[in-house]
């Protein structure tokens, strides 16, 4: 069995889509600057670390036959990721200026007539427009969406918005910022928030529901 071979990622996840027939991931262009000789560098070495792409990859096809999916010719400096939601339905397309976790979102409908079939350039609706903090996706349920944020909260805490009422007055605190520790990271596990704290130098572990109840 020939194994699927990709190159020219860095700074990149990969985010399947629930059918399992390929994944979107990250990439720069391939180097001008690599001969045929070079090329054991080939996935490592880039020219500048700008214009990166967003791609979908249909597992057993070539690289060259992957789908630009998303591009942002207007900054070419900014670095994207796309992350499929729980439930599938979605892509979630995060920017970022440097390495920090402040970031943009967008969000594309991938039960959208004009994106399901993945062939070209998908159309994201704004979500964060502007870089008030980091939002790192926990879950949603249909338009709800809960978000892990920085903002307005330098301890972290979570949030849910609903996308259909975007605007930043109708988001909804779920866990408010701890006096004492700091969220670390944050995930949806058999339907509940599972919340990694860093408190005293020691991590600890704590379950919520989407009705802000510790467990």
């Amino acid at each position: 069995m020939e194994l699927d071979v990709l190159k020219w990622i860095k700074f990149s996840s990969i985010s399947w889509t629930h059918d399992n027939k390929g994944f979107f991931y990250s990439r720069f262009d391939a180097p001008k600057s690599l001969d045929a000789g070079s090329m054991a560098k080939a996935g490592q070495e880039t020219d500048e670390l700008e214009n990166q792409k967003v791609y979908y990859h249909r597992v057993g096809t070539k690289q060259d036959d992957d789908t630009l999916v998303f591009w942002n010719e207007k900054q070419p400096d900014w670095m994207y990721d796309g992350e499929v939601t729980n439930d599938g339905r979605y892509l979630i397309l995060s920017a970022r200026k440097d390495t920090s976790i402040t970031n943009l979102i967008q969000l594309v409908d991938l039960q959208d007539g004009r994106n399901q079939n993945l062939d070209g350039l998908l159309e994201p609706t704004p979500l964060i427009e502007d870089w008030v903090g980091g939002f790192h996706y926990i879950h949603n349920k249909g338009p709800l969406f809960y978000f892990q944020t920085n903002h307005n909260a330098p301890r972290s805490k979570i949030i849910e918005i609903n996308i259909e009422k975007p605007q930043m007055e109708n988001w909804r605190e779920v866990i408010p910022q701890s006096e004492k520790g700091v969220i670390q990271n944050s995930l949806c596990s058999n339907g509940k928030i599972v919340a990694l704290y860093l408190e005293n130098a020691s991590d600890k572990i704590r379950i919520f529901d989407f009705d802000s109840r510790h467990l």
